[in-house]
């Protein structure tokens, strides 16, 4: 018996959205009608997002989704503390990393190069962006042009810091530069 963590949040009405994403719609009827933004609620960036001839969400490779995975609490962590959390990461072969933090956590420029030089295949957070709101696209850029996927928006406030075995499978939207996803974690003690 293996214990899951939904790590996703619910889509629904109201739901806060990035500034200028469209807002969530449902519209009753026989087959209800769904209308939001590819980037709503938890969702993956593909490199698509900000490289030009990048891979669509639809062509992801599953392997970089889905795979030994360590939340990482980097609360009160410095840039050198990130640094060696992401060198150790490699070390143990664990080659995605979600972000931890109350009230979400971001990386710098630096932290993508971290994660870079770490090789590692995903990055996630529980903000609605990688990098501050202020930010000019140079993280988001860094990590996908880099090969390293991004997941956004998750729900960590259940998972302990750790390692686990991640599964997130996003909706594969054709030619999208991105799309949400269940996001689950499984237990492997």
């Amino acid at each position: 018996m293996f214990r899951l963590i939904d790590i996703t949040f619910p889509i629904c009405p109201r739901m806060q959205v990035w500034p200028g994403d469209p807002e969530i719609r449902f519209h009753p009827g026989a087959v209800v009608r769904v209308e939001l933004g590819a980037h709503t609620g938890t969702h993956v960036d593909a490199p698509r997002h900000y490289v030009e001839d990048g891979a669509t969400v639809d062509q992801l490779d599953l392997a970089d989704l889905c795979g030994p995975c360590r939340v990482l609490d980097v609360a009160g962590m410095d840039r050198v503390q990130l640094r060696e959390a992401f060198e150790e990461c490699r070390r143990d072969g664990v080659g995605r990393v979600l972000l931890k933090a109350e009230g979400g956590a971001t990386l710098d420029l630096e932290g993508a190069h971290a994660a870079k030089r770490a090789g590692l295949r995903l990055v996630g957070t529980e903000s609605m962006s990688i990098e501050e709101a202020s930010g000019d696209g140079s993280v988001h850029r860094t990590l996908l042009e880099a090969g390293i996927l991004i997941l956004e928006r998750l729900r960590l406030d259940f998972a302990a810091p750790g390692d686990y075995m991640l599964w997130a499978l996003p909706i594969p939207l054709a030619g999208l530069d991105g799309a949400p996803c269940r996001v689950v974690l499984q237990c492997i003690r």
